[in-house]
């Protein structure tokens, strides 16, 4: 699902999914430094949240994520999924 608007910044998505801080998240991500790596929420969160290329952020029993698309203008949309 599209984060809504109202929705979207950290706080918020971090509650819609329900991330704890500790949990263990894969990365896959434009950015070298984290993408096949392993980090807790709350350690990479905001850091990929801010920045402007594409990530995803996967629980590691693959039943949650957040999407961070590119957009060449405005905001990117993010999305959200629970399985």
């Amino acid at each position: 699902m599209q984060v809504p608007r109202e929705q979207d910044d950290e706080k918020s998505i971090q509650k819609l999914l329900g991330f704890k801080n500790t949990e263990i998240c894969y990365i896959i991500s434009n950015y070298n430094d984290y993408d096949d790596g392993f980090f807790e929420f709350q350690e990479i969160f905001s850091e990929l949240y801010w920045r402007g290329f594409a990530s995803v952020i996967l629980n590691i029993s693959a039943t949650k994520f957040f999407l961070k698309t590119e957009q060449v203008q405005g905001a990117p949309p993010k999305f959200i999924g629970v399985l």
